[in-house]
This record gives C-alpha cells, sequence and structure tokens, in this order.
C-alpha cells in the first residue's frame, strides 16, 4: 500500500509545473567519458543514507538531461525521498546509434556506484526512457557489481533492434523524429553528399525536439543536390521507398543488432523490473515490451509490463485522462518503488 501511495505522490508531483519545492539540484562532474555533464536532485532535510540512488537516463535528444519532461521526472523522483542522479551522454544527446552508449553507461554506474556521496546505501535503481533505457540494462550486466541494482523502470525500450527497426520503417504513420534519427546514422548508405546530409538532419532533429514555429531545416536542406533532397523527401513520405531502402542496407546492420542484443543481458538480470510502453507508440512497438517481460519471465516472475495509453513513445510526461489507466500506471510505479525500497 505504501509504495502505491508513492505512486499517487510521484504522479502528483509530475504534473506539477510549478516548481516542486524541497529538492535541490546541483550540476556535478563524472569523471566518465562520453558524458557532458550531470544533475543531482537531493530531497532537504531527509535522511537517504540506507536508500538506493536512482539513476535516470535519458533518450535519444539534443535537450539531453535538461529537457522539461526528464528533469520532472528527476524532481518527482527526488520528492520520494532519493537521491537522482541524472547523467548526460554525449551520442544519446547526438541521437547516435552506436554500442560505445552502453559502454558510456556501465561506466557512469560503476562510478556513481562507488562513490559514497552519490551512492550513500551502495544501491542503485534506474528509470530509463526509450533506447537508453534497454542500453542502460545491457550496461548493468556487465558491470563488475550488478548486484548493485535493487529496481528498473523502463519506459519504451526495444527488445529486438532489427524488428525495432523494421517496425519504425514499415510504419505508414512512422514518427518524422524517429526516422530522421534513423537516417542521420545511415547518411553514408543513402547519400552522395553523407556529411552534409547528416549536419542538415541534425538541424531537423533540433527542429523537431524544440518544436520551432520556423524549421531551420527548410531552408538548409537546398545545401543537398537536388538527388539527395529527392532522396530524402522519399525517404520520409514513402513507406515502400523506406522498406526497399533498408531491406538493401539490412546486411551492412548485422554487426550493429549483435552488439545491441539483449539476449545475454536477460539472462543475468537478478533484480525485478517494471515495463511501460505506449499503446500507441510509433517509434518502437509495444510489443517490444511484452517480448522483454516474456523472456525475463523465464528467468523470474518478478516484473511487471504496462501497455497504456497515457503516453506515447518513451515519454517522461503522463496524461492524466482515464481513471483505469491511471490506477494501472500506479499499479506499475508501485511496483518499480516496492521493488526499489524492498532490500
Amino acid at each position: 500500500m505504501f509504495s502505491f501511495a508513492k505512486a499517487v505522490y510521484f504522479l502528483v508531483n509530475h504534473q506539477l509545473r510549478e516548481k516542486i519545492p524541497g529538492v535541490q539540484k546541483e550540476r556535478v562532474d563524472l569523471p566518465c567519458k562520453g558524458v557532458n555533464l550531470t544533475n543531482t536532485f537531493r530531497p532537504k532535510g531527509i535522511d537517504i543514507s540506507a536508500r538506493p540512488t536512482v539513476i535516470v537516463i535519458h533518450g535519444m535528444s539534443p535537450q539531453g538531461i535538461e529537457d522539461e519532461r526528464i528533469l520532472r521526472w528527476c524532481l518527482s523522483l527526488a520528492k520520494q525521498e532519493y537521491l537522482v542522479v541524472a547523467p548526460e551522454y554525449k551520442l544519446l544527446r547526438d541521437c547516435g546509434i552506436s554500442v560505445q552508449t552502453s559502454v558510456d553507461i556501465q561506466s557512469t554506474f560503476e562510478v556513481i556506484g562507488a562513490d559514497k556521496n552519490l551512492c550513500p546505501s551502495g544501491k542503485l535503481a534506474l528509470m530509463g526512457v526509450s533506447f537508453g533505457a534497454s542500453l542502460s540494462l545491457i550496461a548493468a550486466c556487465r558491470m563488475q557489481s550488478p548486484k548493485r541494482f535493487v529496481a528498473m523502470c523502463l519506459v519504451g525500450g526495444y527488445y529486438d533492434l532489427r524488428e525495432s527497426l523494421h517496425y519504425m520503417i514499415s510504419n505508414s504513420h512512422a514518427d518524422p523524429y524517429g526516422l530522421t534519427i534513423l537516417l542521420k546514422n545511415f547518411t553514408h548508405l543513402m547519400f552522395d553528399d553523407p556529411e552534409l546530409a547528416k549536419e542538415i538532419l541534425s538541424i531537423s532533429i533540433e527542429d523537431l525536439s524544440y518544436l520551432r514555429d520556423e524549421p531551420l531545416a527548410e531552408k538548409e536542406i537546398y545545401r543537398l543536390s537536388k538527388s539527395d533532397r529527392d532522396r530524402l523527401g522519399e525517404y520520409l513520405s514513402s513507406q515502400s521507398f523506406r522498406a526497399r531502402w533498408f531491406e538493401e542496407i539490412e546486411e551492412h546492420l548485422e554487426e550493429l543488432f549483435s552488439q545491441h542484443s539483449l539476449t545475454e543481458a536477460l539472462e543475468q538480470v537478478e533484480f525485478p523490473i517494471t515495463l511501460i510502453h505506449g499503446e500507441d507508440d510509433t517509434v518502437i512497438p509495444p510489443s517490444q515490451s511484452h517480448l522483454m517481460y516474456q523472456a525475463l519471465e523465464r528467468y523470474s516472475n518478478r516484473h511487471r509490463v504496462l501497455i497504456t495509453p497515457l503516453i506515447s513513445h518513451a515519454d517522461a510526461s503522463v496524461g492524466l485522462k482515464n481513471a483505469l489507466h491511471i490506477q494501472r500506471m500506479m499499479l506499475a510505479l508501485g511496483h518499480f518503488f516496492r521493488s526499489a525500497d524492498a532490500r
């Protein structure tokens, strides 16, 4: 019951648009490669020495940890009397698909877990979104001391990267943000001038992330040759064009798929995982969280999955629309809080 109450309080704080009192935000330097900066959020006047430190992992966004949705998560978690640490990863902020990201995340886990100021209890919990969520699971299971983790909440993560990319490519309602990120990582497999295309796609990603009224990429795109502009236009507008292109390049991505496989990591999980996924996610299908849950259940029945219409793709903001769905969200979050506080 206590964990359910914490979930209610978390969601209430999350919906507040004014400043959440009683939390001290501070910037710290982590001696880790691949990290731009790190924010910490400490509850004021609370003894947190026995509580796990919650690490928040952002998704692919040029806003990084300053994304308002991630900030609301961090502040709301701190109000639940957790010390919260939010590192910003260069590759995730640059929207890069690379196995190096999981190496960078693992490095921060090791450093935070060993730092008595950042992790006084020696225990870790995690909330992560999208691509970062799945890579966090890989990173945690490769740690020298993976038993530091007591709980994870993964929102909108992938189980099988190949299937996830197929879904996005073949979806007639595919999210432009996800499509643009995907193409940015493989410009060398489409464009005559891949570096210029990557630069312009980066600007487009920023336009979409910051919801710019006057997108900067609309002018920049004319720096591309006509043939490259035509390819880009077809990619964004034609599902059949995307499908043909992806079929042609798929053989070049086998190593990438292998590097991002969760199979080995799931076999080593020793802590409860809460999986939450948007019902109408157009980037990573909700079936991916179901598949991950089924794989986890082969080794333990301590996990929980929730597919909900309250969020979109890995959205850190929660729309409170329907009493039944709100209750289910609270039960899922309660599972995470109960797991985090159990040891």
